[in-house]
């Protein structure tokens, strides 16, 4: 399986559970109000904690190394730390705002759409800042998942027209108090709230395959001095040409191939960039025949194939556990 599309399932499974412990635990209401710091809002907290660390970790796999997981979970930690507080204080504004407390169907479609907003901020702010990807504008590449992201919203929208349609139905039949509007007003609310973790999840699944098209990881500039680099690009006719000092892989079996080539490469004080995959094994004979190396069974290639297997078994062991361990401390909490 491809690591894109074990990159997806993931994204995937991380919303729904977080849609199901939200509907489940939360109403659909996922606001950190610190004026009302309750129970709610410890659990929702802890959500959108849990749920800033899972995604953090899937945009870094790429560059996770071994010997700095600590530095990287530490870093993970901060930056959930401090896209909390920034929603919180952004919870506490809208909910501040007096078009927001107006009516309670009102107040449940304004949850949604902050929810939407502080989920596109944190998706966005992943990719550029913290996986440091470029936009590339290609309408080829961005037009299905453009189209897929639009398609929650307008799910939305015809989701809530159609409540509020019931909603001036009731209100005809048996409102003839005002308190009996108030209460079809709430029920109708949690209505519409029932439905806000679900199209949320579908939103932020969208957005997340919408930002991948978009961008593409940046190559790191890497200068060495006084070092051994290999001028050449090995393409898929296998001719070398003349390059800024890389190797360029346009041909690997497999991503996990595609990674230990790289290690294998920087190893050996070879910079590399990875634009397509296959024929790895041929490529690395290669690139040490050119270099005036030998490689014997290739003895350093398959250490590096079980290192990249140990490193891939931490990482699904560690996200799996967080998302046990937090669904096992909701259910206790509850």
């Amino acid at each position: 399986m491809e690591n894109k599309t074990r990159e997806y399932i993931f994204i995937v499974i991380i919303n729904l559970l977080y849609a199901i412990i939200s509907y489940s635990f939360l109403g659909g209401i996922s606001s950190i109000l610190i004026a009302y710091m309750d129970i709610l809002a410890l659990i929702s907290t802890a959500l959108w904690v849990v749920y800033i660390i899972t995604q953090y970790m899937i945009i870094k796999k790429a560059s996770w190394k071994k010997d700095k997981s600590i530095q990287e979970i530490l870093r993970a930690i901060l930056f959930s730390v401090c896209f909390i507080i920034l929603k919180m204080c952004g919870d506490f504004i809208f909910t501040r705002v007096s078009i927001f407390n107006q009516t309670m169907r009102r107040t449940a479609i304004l949850l949604e759409i902050e929810s939407c907003f502080w989920g596109g901020i944190l998706i966005v702010t992943l990719f550029l800042v913290i996986g440091r990807a470029k936009v590339i504008w290609s309408w080829k590449r961005i037009r299905v998942p453009l189209l897929t992201s639009i398609f929650p919203l307008l799910g939305y929208g015809a989701f809530v027209i159609n409540r509020l349609r019931q909603y001036s139905i009731a209100v005809e039949m048996y409102g003839d108090t005002l308190e009996q509007i108030e209460s079809i007003d709430l029920y109708f609310a949690y209505k519409i709230t029932d439905g806000n973790a679900w199209f949320y999840a579908a939103f932020a699944i969208a957005l997340w395959w919408f930002m991948r098209r978009l961008t593409e990881v940046e190559k790191e500039e890497v200068v060495k001095e006084n070092k051994r680099i290999l001028p050449f690009t090995f393409i898929d006719n296998y001719e070398a040409q003349e390059t800024e000092g890389l190797v360029e892989l346009l041909a690997a079996s497999n991503d996990i191939e595609v990674g230990m080539l790289c290690n294998l490469l920087q190893e050996n004080e070879i910079p590399s960039v990875v634009q397509d995959n296959s024929k790895a094994k041929k490529l690395i004979e290669e690139v040490y025949s050119s270099g005036g190396q030998e490689m014997e069974d290739m003895a350093e290639y398959e250490e590096l194939s079980r290192a990249r297997e140990r490193q891939r078994t931490i990482f699904l062991a560690a996200t799996g556990g967080i998302i046990v361990v937090f669904v096992l401390i909701v259910w206790l909490v509850r």
